[in-house]
Protein backbone atom coordinates (compact mmCIF):
# COMPACT_ATOMS: atom_id res chain seq x y z
CA UNK A 1 0.00 0.00 0.00
CA UNK A 2 1.54 3.30 -0.66
CA UNK A 3 1.37 6.45 1.57
CA UNK A 4 -1.19 9.11 -0.13
CA UNK A 5 -1.42 12.11 1.41
CA UNK A 6 -3.77 15.30 0.63
CA UNK A 7 -2.15 18.39 0.21
CA UNK A 8 -3.09 21.71 1.84
CA UNK A 9 -1.12 24.74 0.30
CA UNK A 10 -0.51 26.87 3.45
CA UNK A 11 -1.00 30.47 1.88
CA UNK A 12 -5.01 30.69 1.91
CA UNK A 13 -6.28 31.85 4.88
CA UNK A 14 -7.11 29.90 8.01
CA UNK A 15 -10.88 30.19 7.53
CA UNK A 16 -10.02 27.88 4.41
CA UNK A 17 -8.09 25.40 6.25
CA UNK A 18 -9.92 25.01 9.24
CA UNK A 19 -10.38 21.16 9.04
CA UNK A 20 -8.82 19.02 11.48
CA UNK A 21 -8.17 16.76 8.99
CA UNK A 22 -8.35 15.99 5.31
CA UNK A 23 -10.25 13.14 3.77
CA UNK A 24 -7.97 9.85 2.88
CA UNK A 25 -7.56 9.77 -0.87
CA UNK A 26 -7.81 6.10 -1.35
CA UNK A 27 -11.02 5.58 -3.77
CA UNK A 28 -13.10 3.81 -1.61
CA UNK A 29 -12.95 6.65 1.07
CA UNK A 30 -13.40 9.28 -1.51
CA UNK A 31 -16.45 8.11 -3.17
CA UNK A 32 -17.49 7.53 0.19
CA UNK A 33 -17.00 11.65 1.39
CA UNK A 34 -18.61 12.26 -1.92
CA UNK A 35 -21.72 10.45 -1.06
CA UNK A 36 -22.00 11.87 2.16
CA UNK A 37 -21.24 15.35 1.24
CA UNK A 38 -21.44 16.27 -2.36
CA UNK A 39 -24.63 14.14 -3.57
CA UNK A 40 -27.70 16.09 -3.74
CA UNK A 41 -30.63 13.87 -3.86
CA UNK A 42 -33.72 16.46 -5.10
CA UNK A 43 -36.52 14.15 -3.59
CA UNK A 44 -35.06 14.04 -0.39
CA UNK A 45 -34.26 17.83 -0.15
CA UNK A 46 -37.48 19.03 -1.39
CA UNK A 47 -39.06 16.82 1.45
CA UNK A 48 -36.33 18.49 4.06
CA UNK A 49 -37.23 21.89 2.89
CA UNK A 50 -40.71 21.33 3.93
CA UNK A 51 -39.94 19.99 7.26
CA UNK A 52 -38.10 23.20 7.64
CA UNK A 53 -40.35 25.17 6.48
CA UNK A 54 -40.79 27.39 10.40
CA UNK A 55 -36.69 28.33 9.96
CA UNK A 56 -36.20 32.04 10.44
CA UNK A 57 -35.37 34.14 7.41
CA UNK A 58 -32.48 36.53 7.16
CA UNK A 59 -31.98 39.50 4.27
CA UNK A 60 -28.01 40.06 4.03
CA UNK A 61 -27.61 43.47 3.43
CA UNK A 62 -24.91 44.74 0.59
CA UNK A 63 -22.46 45.55 2.63
CA UNK A 64 -21.41 45.57 6.82
CA UNK A 65 -19.18 48.24 7.97
CA UNK A 66 -16.85 46.79 10.84
CA UNK A 67 -16.69 49.58 13.70
CA UNK A 68 -13.59 50.33 16.66
CA UNK A 69 -13.31 47.70 19.05
CA UNK A 70 -12.58 49.76 21.61
CA UNK A 71 -9.44 47.68 22.98
CA UNK A 72 -11.26 44.26 23.20
CA UNK A 73 -9.34 41.11 22.74
CA UNK A 74 -8.46 40.28 18.56
CA UNK A 75 -10.32 37.05 17.53
CA UNK A 76 -10.89 36.33 13.71
CA UNK A 77 -9.05 37.45 10.19
CA UNK A 78 -10.90 39.91 7.56
CA UNK A 79 -9.94 41.73 4.71
CA UNK A 80 -10.56 45.06 3.95
CA UNK A 81 -9.13 46.50 0.99
CA UNK A 82 -6.49 43.57 0.11
CA UNK A 83 -5.22 43.54 3.28
CA UNK A 84 -5.95 41.74 6.57
CA UNK A 85 -6.67 42.86 9.84
CA UNK A 86 -8.25 41.16 13.44
CA UNK A 87 -12.53 41.63 14.27
CA UNK A 88 -12.76 40.89 18.21
CA UNK A 89 -15.51 38.57 19.05
CA UNK A 90 -18.38 40.89 18.39
CA UNK A 91 -17.50 41.45 14.92
CA UNK A 92 -15.57 45.50 15.58
CA UNK A 93 -11.85 45.94 14.41
CA UNK A 94 -9.91 45.41 17.02
CA UNK A 95 -6.59 45.65 15.16
CA UNK A 96 -6.77 47.75 11.79
CA UNK A 97 -5.96 45.84 8.55
CA UNK A 98 -1.87 45.88 7.64
CA UNK A 99 -1.01 42.46 6.68
CA UNK A 100 -0.62 40.37 3.39
CA UNK A 101 -2.23 37.40 4.92
CA UNK A 102 -3.48 36.48 8.45
CA UNK A 103 -4.39 33.63 10.40
CA UNK A 104 -7.23 33.68 13.62
CA UNK A 105 -5.72 34.41 17.30
CA UNK A 106 -5.97 31.37 18.82
CA UNK A 107 -4.13 31.11 22.80
CA UNK A 108 -3.38 34.95 22.18
CA UNK A 109 -1.29 35.06 19.28
CA UNK A 110 -1.85 34.90 15.84
CA UNK A 111 0.80 34.13 12.22
CA UNK A 112 0.48 36.84 9.83
CA UNK A 113 2.61 37.84 6.13
CA UNK A 114 4.02 41.54 7.77
CA UNK A 115 6.38 42.99 4.95
CA UNK A 116 6.75 39.91 3.44
CA UNK A 117 7.53 37.50 5.87
CA UNK A 118 5.75 35.04 8.48
CA UNK A 119 5.24 37.29 11.43
CA UNK A 120 3.85 36.47 15.12
CA UNK A 121 2.08 38.82 16.56
CA UNK A 122 0.26 39.33 20.52
CA UNK A 123 -2.79 40.80 20.81
CA UNK A 124 -1.65 44.26 21.02
CA UNK A 125 -0.32 43.94 17.44
CA UNK A 126 3.40 43.33 18.87
CA UNK A 127 5.38 41.45 16.88
CA UNK A 128 6.92 38.62 19.37
CA UNK A 129 9.11 36.20 16.63
CA UNK A 130 9.17 35.83 12.64
CA UNK A 131 9.56 33.04 10.89
CA UNK A 132 12.64 32.01 8.79
CA UNK A 133 13.03 35.16 6.14
CA UNK A 134 14.19 32.03 3.33
CA UNK A 135 10.46 30.30 4.09
CA UNK A 136 8.33 30.55 1.23
CA UNK A 137 5.24 29.38 2.90
CA UNK A 138 4.13 28.57 6.33
CA UNK A 139 1.49 27.76 8.47
CA UNK A 140 0.64 27.15 12.26
CA UNK A 141 1.14 23.87 13.72
CA UNK A 142 0.79 24.76 17.73
CA UNK A 143 -0.35 26.82 19.81
CA UNK A 144 3.25 28.13 19.65
CA UNK A 145 4.79 26.12 16.38
CA UNK A 146 5.59 27.29 12.61
CA UNK A 147 5.29 24.33 10.11
CA UNK A 148 7.51 26.69 7.13
CA UNK A 149 8.57 25.41 3.84
CA UNK A 150 11.94 25.87 1.83
CA UNK A 151 11.81 24.51 -1.45
CA UNK A 152 10.14 21.52 -1.18
CA UNK A 153 10.75 20.71 1.99
CA UNK A 154 9.27 21.44 6.02
CA UNK A 155 11.01 22.59 8.89
CA UNK A 156 9.65 24.07 11.98
CA UNK A 157 10.08 26.71 14.35
CA UNK A 158 8.25 28.32 17.33
CA UNK A 159 6.46 31.78 18.14
CA UNK A 160 9.84 33.29 18.55
CA UNK A 161 11.32 32.39 15.53
CA UNK A 162 13.58 29.66 17.33
CA UNK A 163 14.42 26.65 14.16
CA UNK A 164 13.73 23.59 16.10
CA UNK A 165 14.08 21.80 12.90
CA UNK A 166 15.53 22.70 9.53
CA UNK A 167 13.51 21.75 6.56
CA UNK A 168 13.43 17.90 6.66
CA UNK A 169 10.69 16.74 5.33
CA UNK A 170 8.37 16.68 2.29
CA UNK A 171 4.73 16.38 3.99
CA UNK A 172 3.72 17.74 7.67
CA UNK A 173 0.74 17.90 9.40
CA UNK A 174 -0.46 20.38 12.68
CA UNK A 175 -0.07 18.51 15.98
CA UNK A 176 -2.44 16.97 18.30
CA UNK A 177 -2.56 15.60 21.07
CA UNK A 178 1.36 17.08 21.03
CA UNK A 179 2.49 15.00 18.55
CA UNK A 180 2.46 15.97 14.41
CA UNK A 181 2.43 13.66 11.76
CA UNK A 182 5.34 13.69 9.34
CA UNK A 183 6.46 12.22 6.04
CA UNK A 184 9.77 11.63 4.09
CA UNK A 185 9.78 11.52 0.64
CA UNK A 186 6.39 12.32 -0.51
CA UNK A 187 6.12 13.41 -3.89
CA UNK A 188 3.09 15.57 -5.39
CA UNK A 189 0.98 12.93 -7.21
CA UNK A 190 -1.22 15.91 -8.47
CA UNK A 191 -2.78 18.85 -7.10
CA UNK A 192 -4.57 18.07 -3.80
CA UNK A 193 -2.89 14.98 -3.02
CA UNK A 194 0.82 13.64 -1.82
CA UNK A 195 1.56 10.09 -2.48
CA UNK A 196 4.88 8.11 -1.15
CA UNK A 197 7.62 8.16 0.91
CA UNK A 198 7.45 6.74 4.84
CA UNK A 199 5.15 8.29 7.56
CA UNK A 200 6.00 9.23 11.41
CA UNK A 201 5.45 11.20 13.94
CA UNK A 202 7.10 13.91 16.28
CA UNK A 203 6.70 15.83 19.18
CA UNK A 204 6.74 20.03 20.16
CA UNK A 205 10.33 19.88 20.42
CA UNK A 206 10.85 18.59 17.02
CA UNK A 207 12.02 15.00 18.42
CA UNK A 208 11.36 11.63 16.37
CA UNK A 209 8.17 9.92 18.52
CA UNK A 210 7.98 7.23 16.40
CA UNK A 211 10.13 6.61 13.31
CA UNK A 212 9.64 7.05 9.64
CA UNK A 213 8.38 3.94 8.89
CA UNK A 214 5.33 3.41 8.07
CA UNK A 215 4.56 3.18 4.06
CA UNK A 216 0.49 3.38 4.42
CA UNK A 217 -1.24 7.03 5.38
CA UNK A 218 -1.05 8.40 8.40
CA UNK A 219 -3.12 10.88 10.29
CA UNK A 220 -3.16 12.84 13.40
CA UNK A 221 -3.14 11.89 17.11
CA UNK A 222 -6.75 12.08 18.96
CA UNK A 223 -7.33 10.58 22.90
CA UNK A 224 -4.06 8.63 22.15
CA UNK A 225 -4.37 7.35 19.09
CA UNK A 226 -4.06 7.85 14.91
CA UNK A 227 -4.69 5.61 12.16
CA UNK A 228 -2.34 4.87 9.76
CA UNK A 229 -3.21 3.21 6.80
CA UNK A 230 -6.32 0.36 7.74
CA UNK A 231 -4.80 0.24 11.32
CA UNK A 232 -5.25 2.08 14.87
CA UNK A 233 -1.62 2.61 16.64
CA UNK A 234 -0.81 3.85 20.39
CA UNK A 235 1.67 6.41 20.96
CA UNK A 236 4.30 3.70 20.91
CA UNK A 237 3.62 3.09 16.98
CA UNK A 238 1.83 -0.15 18.48
CA UNK A 239 -1.02 -1.43 15.68
CA UNK A 240 -3.77 -2.39 17.46
CA UNK A 241 -6.27 -3.70 15.38
CA UNK A 242 -6.58 -3.53 11.25
CA UNK A 243 -9.99 -3.37 9.77
CA UNK A 244 -10.44 -1.82 5.95
CA UNK A 245 -12.21 1.49 6.27
CA UNK A 246 -11.42 2.52 9.13
CA UNK A 247 -12.06 6.09 10.19
CA UNK A 248 -10.07 9.11 11.08
CA UNK A 249 -10.75 10.06 14.42
CA UNK A 250 -10.37 7.82 17.61
CA UNK A 251 -13.05 9.90 19.65
CA UNK A 252 -15.69 9.30 22.69
CA UNK A 253 -13.55 5.60 22.80
CA UNK A 254 -14.55 4.68 19.99
CA UNK A 255 -13.28 5.13 16.05
CA UNK A 256 -16.33 4.19 13.17
CA UNK A 257 -15.24 1.87 10.66
CA UNK A 258 -17.37 2.05 7.52
CA UNK A 259 -18.24 -0.75 4.98
CA UNK A 260 -18.44 0.78 1.52
CA UNK A 261 -21.27 -1.38 -0.44
CA UNK A 262 -24.64 -0.82 -1.55
CA UNK A 263 -25.86 -0.86 1.91
CA UNK A 264 -23.43 0.69 4.29
CA UNK A 265 -23.15 0.08 7.91
CA UNK A 266 -20.80 1.61 9.94
CA UNK A 267 -19.07 -0.20 13.44
CA UNK A 268 -18.06 1.93 15.91
CA UNK A 269 -15.26 0.35 17.92
CA UNK A 270 -12.92 0.53 20.83
CA UNK A 271 -9.24 0.16 20.87
CA UNK A 272 -8.93 -3.11 21.51
CA UNK A 273 -11.28 -3.71 17.99
CA UNK A 274 -14.40 -5.04 19.84
CA UNK A 275 -17.67 -3.60 18.41
CA UNK A 276 -19.20 -1.63 20.50
CA UNK A 277 -22.20 -1.04 18.52
CA UNK A 278 -23.36 -1.00 14.62
CA UNK A 279 -25.62 1.54 12.49
CA UNK A 280 -26.80 1.34 9.21
CA UNK A 281 -25.30 4.10 6.85
CA UNK A 282 -21.90 5.96 7.09
CA UNK A 283 -21.05 7.25 10.49
CA UNK A 284 -18.49 9.68 11.37
CA UNK A 285 -16.64 10.08 14.42
CA UNK A 286 -17.97 11.26 17.96
CA UNK A 287 -18.21 14.85 18.81
CA UNK A 288 -19.36 16.28 21.73
CA UNK A 289 -21.21 12.96 22.57
CA UNK A 290 -22.97 12.74 18.59
CA UNK A 291 -22.01 11.34 15.88
CA UNK A 292 -23.77 12.41 12.10
CA UNK A 293 -24.69 9.04 10.27
CA UNK A 294 -25.95 9.26 6.86
CA UNK A 295 -27.36 6.70 4.44
CA UNK A 296 -26.39 8.60 1.53
CA UNK A 297 -30.08 10.28 1.67
CA UNK A 298 -30.44 12.01 4.70
CA UNK A 299 -28.45 12.70 7.58
CA UNK A 300 -29.03 12.56 11.42
CA UNK A 301 -27.17 12.18 14.91
CA UNK A 302 -26.43 9.47 17.41
CA UNK A 303 -25.64 8.95 20.79
CA UNK A 304 -23.26 6.30 22.05
CA UNK A 305 -25.68 3.41 22.43
CA UNK A 306 -26.41 4.25 18.53
CA UNK A 307 -29.64 5.19 18.84
CA UNK A 308 -30.52 8.85 16.92
CA UNK A 309 -31.19 11.55 19.27
CA UNK A 310 -31.83 13.69 16.01
CA UNK A 311 -33.45 12.01 13.35
CA UNK A 312 -32.59 11.68 10.18
CA UNK A 313 -34.19 14.85 8.13
CA UNK A 314 -30.85 16.48 6.64
CA UNK A 315 -29.41 16.48 3.18
CA UNK A 316 -26.01 16.57 4.83
CA UNK A 317 -24.49 17.39 8.22
CA UNK A 318 -21.00 18.54 9.88
CA UNK A 319 -20.61 17.75 13.42
CA UNK A 320 -21.18 19.40 16.37
CA UNK A 321 -18.56 22.13 17.74
CA UNK A 322 -19.30 24.59 20.65
CA UNK A 323 -23.29 23.22 20.97
CA UNK A 324 -23.90 23.45 17.22
CA UNK A 325 -23.58 21.55 14.23
CA UNK A 326 -24.19 22.93 10.45
CA UNK A 327 -26.77 21.15 8.78
CA UNK A 328 -28.22 20.90 4.91
CA UNK A 329 -31.72 21.48 4.67
CA UNK A 330 -31.47 21.11 0.52
CA UNK A 331 -30.59 22.60 -2.54
CA UNK A 332 -27.34 23.97 -0.58
CA UNK A 333 -28.55 26.02 1.81
CA UNK A 334 -27.13 25.31 5.25
CA UNK A 335 -27.55 26.79 8.82
CA UNK A 336 -27.21 25.40 12.37
CA UNK A 337 -28.96 23.56 14.56
CA UNK A 338 -28.67 22.74 18.32
CA UNK A 339 -28.50 19.32 20.24
CA UNK A 340 -32.08 19.39 20.34
CA UNK A 341 -32.12 19.18 16.01
CA UNK A 342 -34.01 22.66 16.19
CA UNK A 343 -32.51 25.25 13.82
CA UNK A 344 -31.33 28.13 15.54
CA UNK A 345 -30.11 30.25 12.51
CA UNK A 346 -31.20 30.99 9.16
CA UNK A 347 -30.62 28.57 5.82
CA UNK A 348 -29.86 30.99 3.89
CA UNK A 349 -25.42 30.17 3.77
CA UNK A 350 -24.07 27.61 1.41
CA UNK A 351 -21.47 27.15 3.78
CA UNK A 352 -20.78 26.82 7.44
CA UNK A 353 -18.03 26.12 9.59
CA UNK A 354 -17.54 25.20 13.15
CA UNK A 355 -19.20 27.00 15.52
CA UNK A 356 -17.01 29.02 18.14
CA UNK A 357 -18.17 30.40 21.60
CA UNK A 358 -19.53 33.32 20.46
CA UNK A 359 -19.51 33.10 16.48
CA UNK A 360 -19.91 31.33 13.64
CA UNK A 361 -18.59 31.56 10.14
CA UNK A 362 -20.62 31.43 6.94
CA UNK A 363 -20.22 31.63 3.38
CA UNK A 364 -23.43 33.81 1.27
CA UNK A 365 -23.76 34.09 -2.22
CA UNK A 366 -21.34 32.89 -5.34
CA UNK A 367 -20.72 29.70 -6.84
CA UNK A 368 -18.49 27.34 -6.07
CA UNK A 369 -15.10 26.61 -8.20
CA UNK A 370 -12.33 23.38 -8.20
CA UNK A 371 -9.20 23.15 -9.82
CA UNK A 372 -8.28 19.66 -11.22
CA UNK A 373 -9.86 17.52 -8.12
CA UNK A 374 -7.42 20.30 -6.01
CA UNK A 375 -8.42 22.91 -3.66
CA UNK A 376 -12.43 24.28 -3.75
CA UNK A 377 -13.24 27.32 -3.39
CA UNK A 378 -15.79 29.99 -3.58
CA UNK A 379 -16.05 32.66 -6.50
CA UNK A 380 -18.36 35.79 -5.48
CA UNK A 381 -20.22 36.48 -2.27
CA UNK A 382 -19.02 36.64 1.02
CA UNK A 383 -17.94 35.18 3.93
CA UNK A 384 -19.62 36.32 7.03
CA UNK A 385 -18.78 36.45 10.73
CA UNK A 386 -22.37 35.89 12.56
CA UNK A 387 -23.68 35.43 15.65
CA UNK A 388 -25.19 32.05 17.50
CA UNK A 389 -28.72 33.47 16.08
CA UNK A 390 -27.02 33.79 12.49
CA UNK A 391 -27.58 37.41 12.47
CA UNK A 392 -24.34 38.71 10.23
CA UNK A 393 -22.21 40.74 12.66
CA UNK A 394 -19.23 41.34 9.66
CA UNK A 395 -18.06 40.75 6.14
CA UNK A 396 -14.58 39.24 7.11
CA UNK A 397 -14.10 38.76 3.00
CA UNK A 398 -15.48 39.59 -0.66
CA UNK A 399 -14.49 36.88 -2.71
CA UNK A 400 -13.41 37.67 -6.01
CA UNK A 401 -12.54 35.50 -9.68
CA UNK A 402 -9.02 36.65 -8.66
CA UNK A 403 -8.60 35.48 -4.87
CA UNK A 404 -6.51 32.12 -6.21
Amino acid sequence: MVCLQIFRPSHVNSADRRDNESSKADPARIAKLMSVHRFIFAVFAIATIVGCKDAPSLMIPDGLWVQDGGGAAPRIAFVRDDEYGYLDAAGRVAIEPMYRWADDFRDGVALCSLNGQGTMIDESGSVIGTVPAHAATYFRADSDRVWYQVGEKWGLCNFQGEVLIQPLYEDVDAFSDSLARVNIGAKLRFPGFMEGGKTGYINRNGESVIACSFDELGWGFHNGYATVGDGLIDRNGVIQFSRVGIGYIFSDGVINVCSFKDDPTTDYVDATGMINFTVEGYGEEFAEGLAVVSDNKLAGFVDQSGAYVIQPRFEDAHSFSNGLAGVSVGMGRWGYIDRSGKLVTPTHFNEVRPAAKEFAIAHYGGTQQTADDGPVWWEGGRWLMIDRSGRPLAVIREDRSDDW
